[in-house]
Order: structure tokens, then sequence, then C-alpha cells
């Protein structure tokens, strides 16, 4: 059952970051030109507060629902499982929230590097020449 846990664990963490990243990624692609303009006129920390404000800002406004979501999500699941082939308790203790609050800090800590690092080497010329 531990491994089995971990398994999953592991799985649900590598899943978390390819979302929070695959999100910042769009938004950098969706405002590379505002960004581009923004790398002319502003500095470097300027920039980056721009580019993931947002998605701090839907992060933590989603932080609230998200354990009573899991929680729902897995008595759902233990539901439909048939009773008689194997049961499964929903038992769910207070280090897995902030387990999870962890993954999900980090995972946008780490996105937010990778999109700043993406943000500075921003072609300004092609980014700028490109029609919408």
């Amino acid at each position: 059952m531990v491994t089995m846990t971990l398994i999953l664990g592991l799985s649900a963490a590598a899943i978390a970051v390819g979302i929070v990243y695959n999100n910042a990624r769009i938004a950098l692609s969706l405002r590379s030109r505002d960004l581009a303009t923004l790398r002319v006129l502003a500095s470097r920390a300027a920039r980056s507060r721009r580019c993931c404000s947002a998605s701090w800002v839907r992060r933590s406004c989603s932080a609230y629902r998200r354990p009573a979501r899991g929680t729902w999500w897995a008595q759902l699941f233990a539901l439909t499982i048939d009773q008689e082939v194997m049961r499964l308790p929903v038992h769910i203790e207070s280090t897995t929230y902030a387990i999870a609050a962890a993954i999900a800090l980090v995972s946008g800590a780490v996105s937010a590097l990778l999109v700043r690092r993406k943000l500075d080497r921003l072609d300004l010329v092609e980014v700028l020449k490109a029609s919408d």
C-alpha cells in the first residue's frame, strides 16, 4: 500500500508540475508582445512580476477549494468500487493537505523560474514583428 501511495503521489506531483508549467507557458505566449515591449521599458524583476502575478493569483484563489474538491473526489472514487471485491476507506490526514500545498507551491516556483528564463531569452525583434 505504501509503494502504491508513493507511486501515485509522484505521478500526481509530475502532473501538477506539468499543468502549472503549461499554463505559465501559455500565458507567456499570449502576452509575449506586451512582455517584449516591457523588456525594453522595465527591469527584469518587474517583467517577472508582470508575467507570473496572474498565475500566483489564480493558484492562491483556488487553494481554498482544492482540499474540499480532492476529498470529495476520493469519497466518490471509494463509493464506485464494488464493496464485495475491495474495501477502500477514505482516511485523509492533515499532512496530506500540507504536502499537496507544498507541491503546488514548489511547482509554481519552478515554473516561474523556467518562464522567467524563457522571458529573458525572448527575441525582441521577432516578437514585435509578428502580427496578431
